[in-house]
């Protein structure tokens, strides 16, 4: 990512400009610069189907009333005991994914120091998880790693747990919380709208989710605001 200075620099060299990450730099915007090396990665057939989509998205109110958590739910910060079923809950829910959250020593190794994961717990059993990605030097956290089992989805779980994540965030001084949520989810980007987040650009086929690149959506919110 580039800073306000130099980020026109990049652009002489061919990159392009893809999205800004406000506030990330301790408050301070960054710029995200991207350069293609093949047409296939630079191509998105589902462009316009995501265009469509955001548009859809933003013209729906930004404050929706949130549904109140199910009974017998609660939310939390999740344990190192926690572990074994967070991996059982993401090998159910993505058949690839960008980070190696499905390995028992990558779990530990980021658990709760790089990595804040929070969980919705129906009685003993997690049912959604999501986590903060912290950027300790930018006091910036990436809101990600978000699952819902399939038969709790629809409840509005996910919006308990970010916004347990965004208290604990702020708790910790942190300036900026971002999202790279999948283009062509109507949901995910929907909950991150509702949450007062900011759309602020789109990656062309950045990530390798359920076994093919897709394009990632940017949003961003002023935690200090």
């Amino acid at each position: 990512m580039a800073g306000r200075d130099d980020w026109q620099q990049f652009l002489h060299y061919g990159y392009v400009l893809e999205a800004v990450l406000k506030y990330y730099h301790k408050g301070k915007d960054a710029f995200v610069v991207s350069k293609f090396r093949s047409q296939e990665r630079l191509h998105s057939a589902s462009m316009m189907e995501e265009i469509l989509l955001i548009e859809s998205v933003m013209n729906e109110p930004a404050d929706a009333e949130r549904k109140p958590l199910p009974g017998g739910m609660k939310i939390r910060m999740a344990r190192k005991d926690d572990i074994g079923q967070l991996i059982e809950l993401y090998k159910g829910v993505f058949e690839s994914y960008p980070s190696p959250l499905i390995h028992q020593s990558y779990m530990e190794t980021i658990f709760q120091t790089d990595s804040l994961f929070s969980v919705c717990m129906e009685g003993d059993r997690i049912v959604a998880a999501a986590s903060a990605e912290l950027s300790h030097h930018n006091l910036a956290a990436e809101l990600t790693d978000c699952a819902t089992l399939p038969g709790k989805r629809g409840q509005g779980l996910m919006r308990h747990i970010l916004r347990f994540l965004e208290k604990e965030l702020v708790s910790r001084k942190y300036r900026c919380s971002y999202t790279m949520a999948r283009a062509r989810s109507f949901g995910m980007n929907m909950v991150f709208h509702q949450l007062g987040y900011e759309f602020m650009g789109r990656m062309t086929n950045n990530c390798d989710i359920f076994g093919a690149f897709e394009d990632m959506n940017i949003w961003v919110r002023n935690l200090e605001s």
